[in-house]
């Protein structure tokens, strides 16, 4: 937490690197969301570094020892976000869980399921089946319950995606809140 003066007056400024504690984030969620691209801009525009677990060398990294991994990215000193559209099956949960018990705040992507569709069909790397598999299994398996994530809608009211600095200070605040509960 940062203390700023603007115009004579005081007010609390949550910031994304924390006194002594630098952010660490999963963001993960419905298929389409926009998980791969907003981490993309997190490292752009904010200087992340970003591990996609959709990319099958570093899942298999993650997955070969997941305290290993998780505390070699903690080791590098950085702002880290991991993003990763897993299987809602119970290892895979329970990996999920695994990364918030190591100080990562875990974000969940949703929104407009039209949209996550229409976004999922363009990026055309996968069969739209899968898309409808996911989400059967995403439903069914209550996964949100789960792992208790924060909710973030990365569409607007027209079903495009949110500008990520939007997005970015949405995170922000919600962040900011939760550590207030915490």
């Amino acid at each position: 937490m940062a203390i700023h003066s603007f115009s004579g007056s005081w007010v609390s400024i949550y910031t994304i690197q924390r006194e002594k504690e630098t952010v660490k984030l999963l963001i993960t969620g419905i298929p389409g969301a926009g998980k791969t691209q907003f981490g993309e801009y997190l490292v752009s525009a904010h200087g992340f570094v970003h591990r996609d677990l959709e990319d099958t060398i570093e899942f298999a990294d993650f997955v070969d020892n997941p305290l290993t991994y998780l505390l070699r990215l903690s080791a590098e000193g950085q702002k880290s976000v991991i993003t990763w559209g897993f299987v809602p099956a119970i290892r895979q949960i329970e990996l999920v869980r695994s990364i918030g018990k190591h100080g990562f705040g875990i974000l969940w992507f949703d929104g407009d399921r039209a949209a996550a569709l229409r976004a999922f069909q363009r990026r055309g790397t996968t069969p739209e089946a899968n898309f409808y598999l996911q989400m059967y299994r995403i439903e069914t398996s209550k996964t949100f319950e789960l792992i208790c994530p924060i909710r973030i809608n990365s569409f607007n009211e027209h079903g495009e995606f949110k500008q990520p600095s939007a997005i970015f200070d949405e995170i922000q605040r919600a962040l900011a809140e939760s550590s207030v509960r915490v």
